[in-house]
């Protein structure tokens, strides 16, 4: 009867240890989980930045080089306008519309 007993003791506290670290495992996967969520939502956040800020960064040297073009053609008479470098920009702006 004492032998029973004492194995049925350990048998509990078996039970009750598998369980706790069980319970203690999925709280821990959870845990990380949500981390993880919440890091892949930050980075998403600063990527979705960071690709706004390239392209107004783009847009704004297109429109820097449009107007660099346009005052150039002002003041370059046609022959000047087919200069390699000259059509070389032009060809650019057009790239980058």
């Amino acid at each position: 009867m004492l032998i029973q007993n004492r194995l049925n003791q350990l048998e509990l506290k078996t039970i009750t240890s598998s369980a706790k670290y069980e319970a203690e495992k999925e709280a821990r996967i959870a845990t990380l989980l949500e981390a993880g969520s919440l890091k892949r939502a930050t980075l998403q956040d600063e990527l979705k930045a960071l690709r706004e800020k390239i392209k107004t960064r783009r847009m704004d040297c297109i429109e820097e080089l449009s107007e660099a073009i346009s005052i150039a053609s002002s003041w370059k008479s046609k022959s000047q306008l087919r200069h390699p470098l000259w059509v070389r920009m032009v060809r650019l702006r057009k790239a980058m519309h």
